[in-house]
């Protein structure tokens, strides 16, 4: 299993609106057949940061999400709300060792 997280460093005057659109975008996802993504903000860190945060069986099974979502015109239109606002971030992949 891998755990796949998102960590966006978010516009601080975005912040509201950016959680909001993720939110719907966790929605698109469960109808998509994804894994339950989760949503997590910072409490003492870098500020405004914001992570995505799911699981998958396999690296291969995470490949075919991101390209099926790629090719989706509601995420892209759903992601291209939220790219403005974010001023940065990075992903992180890891092994789930059980």
């Amino acid at each position: 299993m891998v755990r796949v997280r998102d960590v966006f460093q978010i516009h601080p005057e975005h912040m509201r609106e950016v959680k909001s659109a993720v939110l719907d975008m966790r929605d698109l996802g469960k109808r998509m057949g994804y894994p339950q993504m989760r949503v997590l903000t910072d409490f003492i860190g870098e500020y405004y940061t914001l992570v995505l945060e799911s699981d998958y069986p396999s690296l291969n099974e995470w490949e075919q999400a991101l390209t099926k979502s790629f090719g989706d015109k509601e995420w892209q239109t759903k992601y291209g709300r939220i790219r403005p606002m974010v001023r940065g971030g990075r992903r992180e992949i890891f092994q789930v060792l059980e």
